[in-house]
């Protein structure tokens, strides 16, 4: 029950404090290591304005779902403890081969403290998203096994 009033509440702040206001969605035309794609010209992005109060409702309805989940199938609350700790791996993941991978075999520096924010704030998001599509799941195949 913890993890998952952690990851609900951090889903909210993330949105709010990281990724509120200009966004960039887009992709690659050559591979590269780092912050190097962008000195390149080699990133090819869509701005997006992504307002604080499109979190603040996100927040709410992941809430509310949390909420619904509790109240009636605490036994699918688990899985916030394997996500947030999915989270914790990603997290010193990227730390560890942005700090010593990348500087010793490809020769690029990277903030990788900088970075930890970011990779947390990833994260979460992540894994909420994927919290409300296994609660979305289970709700589907469990009523497809009382209609039969």
């Amino acid at each position: 029950m913890i993890s998952t009033l952690i990851l609900v509440s951090s889903f909210a702040v993330v949105g709010v404090t990281i990724y509120s206001g200009e966004a960039y969605i887009g992709y690659t035309k050559n591979l590269f290591l780092g912050e190097g794609i962008i000195e390149s010209g080699g990133l090819y992005a869509y701005r997006l304005d992504i307002p604080q109060w499109f979190w603040i409702i996100a927040g709410a309805f992941v809430g509310f779902a949390a909420f619904i989940v509790f109240k009636k199938h605490q036994k699918y609350l688990w899985a916030s403890s394997a996500l947030l700790g999915g989270c914790l791996t990603l997290i010193l993941g990227y730390l560890l081969y942005e700090s010593l991978f990348m500087p010793t075999f490809f020769n690029t520096k990277v903030n990788a403290t900088t970075n930890l924010i970011v990779n947390f704030g990833h994260s979460i998001i992540s894994s909420t998203i994927s919290l409300l599509a296994y609660w979305a799941i289970k709700f589907a195949r469990r009523n497809k096994h009382h209609e039969t």
